[in-house]
C-alpha cells in the first residue's frame, strides 16, 4: 500500500449516517466491525437524548 494515500476525516453527520446504515443493514462483514464500533462509540458520546432515541429506536 502506498504511503501517499490521503487521510480521510469523517464529519459527525457522515458518522451518524454510517451508524444508521450499519444498524439497518445487518449482518455487517467482519471487515467493518472495527469501523462500526468506532463510529458507534464516537456518535454515542456526542448525541443528545433526542438524537439517541431517534437513532437507536429506528431499527
Amino acid at each position: 500500500m502506498s504511503d501517499d494515500l490521503p487521510i480521510y476525516q469523517f464529519s459527525d453527520s457522515e458518522l451518524k449516517a454510517l451508524v444508521s446504515f450499519f444498524r439497518k443493514s445487518p449482518p455487517l462483514p467482519d471487515e467493518l466491525y472495527s469501523l462500526n464500533v468506532f463510529a458507534e462509540k464516537y456518535i454515542y458520546r456526542n448525541l443528545t437524548i433526542s438524537e439517541a432515541e431517534q437513532l437507536y429506536g429506528d431499527r
